[in-house]
């Protein structure tokens, strides 16, 4: 076990799996942090940790992280296996190089658990796959009770302001508030999504090339379920996936089988406007 471990400085890995305090975790990091500049020039870069096959509780990473190829998170390049994440933040900016994707403000890659997380990181990747909170998931991922601030862009497709794509996997109890500007492929919350979205909701101004893009989700053939988009700051005012909302009445506290009893408050969300925001923050 790693714990109340802090690393603040400079990494530079011609490898894989570069991280500002650990490379690769296969047991239990808790209560650590780093700050600086990580870069990896292979797979797997992240603020703390590059690759994640064990479990991380109440971390952060402010570390700027930057990889040339592909898995880049401001806490964590990518989630393998049964790897969790629960109670952690990012904040530091997050970058690929032009031929790079993958890149998510908390999580490059995901296919395991990121529970009652958050990230306020900027995304910036060449080649797509890009999200405020995680880059890609696959393979039964799941986000729960977590939300991203940060604004994302890419020179190209699956762009999303909470996840770039979710093949498979799923979002629950979760939203974004960031800008999200791309070629295509690009929502407000999700650019493609393949798996379930449930009680979820985005905010941020949606930009994009081409279709097809949306305020919610660019495009979807998995099951989207009282998940909301805010029509006004989003620039979008219709769309197939999610419903549309005015910026008024997010803080009526209707939305359908959401829980306020011990998910969700209504309060003064992150972009200022008083909203739906979880009882965790």
């Amino acid at each position: 076990m790693i714990s109340e471990a802090s690393f603040s400085g400079n990494v530079q890995n011609g490898g894989s799996s570069t991280g500002g305090l650990v490379g690769r975790n296969s047991g239990e990091i808790t209560d650590s942090e780093s700050s600086g500049r990580v870069e990896g020039e292979l797979n797997w870069v992240g603020g703390l940790v590059g690759m994640n096959l064990g479990t991380i509780t109440d971390s952060s990473s402010s570390a700027d992280t930057h990889g040339f190829i592909q898995n880049v998170g401001g806490l964590v390049g990518a989630v393998w296996s049964d790897g969790v994440i629960m109670n952690s933040h990012s904040s530091g900016e997050v970058t690929t190089a032009a031929g790079g994707s993958r890149g998510g403000g908390l999580v490059g890659e995901s296919q395991g658990s990121i529970i009652d997380c958050s990230s306020s990181s900027n995304v910036q990747t060449g080649q797509g796959y890009a999200g405020g909170l995680v880059g890609s998931i696959r393979y039964d991922g799941e986000v729960v009770r977590s939300f991203a601030t940060g604004n994302v862009s890419s020179n190209q497709f699956w762009v999303g302001g909470l996840v770039g794509i979710v093949f498979d996997g799923s979002i629950t109890d979760s939203y974004s508030t960031g800008d999200v500007v791309a070629g295509y492929l690009v929502g407000g919350l999700v650019g493609e999504s393949r798996g379930d979205i449930s009680n979820s909701y985005s905010t941020g101004a949606v930009e994009a090339d081409q279709d097809p893009f949306g305020g919610l989700v660019g495009e979807s053939d998995g099951v989207i379920t009282d998940s909301f988009w805010d029509e006004e700051t989003s620039g979008i005012t219709e769309g197939e996936f999610g419903e549309p909302r005015e910026t008024a009445s997010f803080d009526d506290g209707t939305f359908g089988g959401w829980n306020f009893s011990d998910t969700w408050v209504i309060g003064i969300a992150p972009d200022g406007e008083t909203r739906p925001i979880l009882q965790w923050q």
